[in-house]
């Protein structure tokens, strides 16, 4: 194999291995504007410290076949492809420039671990949904027995647009419920208190009734219950006739008229 130097080592930048071998550049400017550069020509370049390669009339970076240990810092700058690799171990941050390269990046980072985690990415097509942003959720499942749920009724009530809740000390008005076995505790039923049913006029009754509702009429006066068929009055009242004064020296008695007794009829 024959070498072929600068002998005075002042004038040629450069060195030749073999008669059409490769030949070896070194300086801070590209030497394909005053040499003839070949294919497999290397350039040493003084200007930024790099090792190129002349691959198809342009010069490319150093390339390796074997691995490649970097004991400073790794700036890459361009399109980076990884292939085959199975694990990339980041200390701290990974920075993403985007497509536009400027001064706003993203960076991932974690908190220092304490022990061994797994952040596992679903097999599909999605967006990742952040703490702090407005995000629609589907066919998602809220377990209410390991988790929590705050917020006041009104924001509860806000939320569910179409109905709302109802609390346990305010008053509200219920529509169209069923209550199965109730029971009634406070003041408006206790041993010794009352129950209060619903009042209301001949015109304010249930559009819709059910067997067993029970409640005071006020236009008529009294109670009454829907036996399935009809609204029925509920008790008995009084007979309001004024008898007048009953003293001794006035004996009175009712002067109703009973009917005829016979042997069978039982008079108590």
């Amino acid at each position: 194999m024959a070498v072929t130097i600068n002998a005075k080592g002042t004038s040629v930048p450069y060195f030749k291995i073999g008669k059409s071998g490769t030949t070896f550049y070194q300086g801070d400017s590209d030497p394909s504007s005053t040499y003839t550069i070949n294919t497999n020509d290397i350039w040493f370049d003084t200007s930024n410290n790099t090792v190129k390669f002349r691959v198809s009339n342009s010069w490319s970076g150093i390339t390796t076949a074997s691995d490649l240990t970097v004991t400073g810092d790794l700036t890459v700058q361009g399109t980076t492809t990884t292939v085959n690799s199975t694990e990339i171990q980041v200390q701290n941050t990974l920075k993403f420039e985007g497509s536009t390269s400027n001064a706003y990046e993203t960076t991932l980072t974690v908190v220092d671990p304490t022990q061994d985690n797994v952040i596992t990415i679903p097999n599909t097509t999605d967006t990742l949904v952040a703490k702090s942003t407005t995000d629609t959720l589907t066919n998602k499942s809220i377990d209410l027995d390991s988790n929590t749920i705050s917020g006041s009724l009104a924001e509860f009530n806000t939320a569910l647009q179409g109905d709302s809740f109802v609390s346990l000390t305010g008053t509200e008005t219920l529509t169209n419920k069923t209550l199965t076995s109730p029971v009634l505790n406070g003041t408006e039923m206790t041993s010794i208190g009352a129950m209060v049913v619903p009042v209301g006029t001949t015109a304010q009754r249930p559009g819709t009734e059910v067997t067993g509702m029970i409640r005071f009429n006020s236009t008529l006066d009294y109670f009454e219950g829907w036996n399935g068929a009809s609204w029925i009055r509920l008790g008995k009242t009084m007979d309001a006739t004024n008898y007048g004064n009953i003293s001794e020296s006035v004996n009175q008695a009712d002067s109703f008229d009973r009917g005829l007794i016979t042997d069978t009829d039982v008079v108590s």
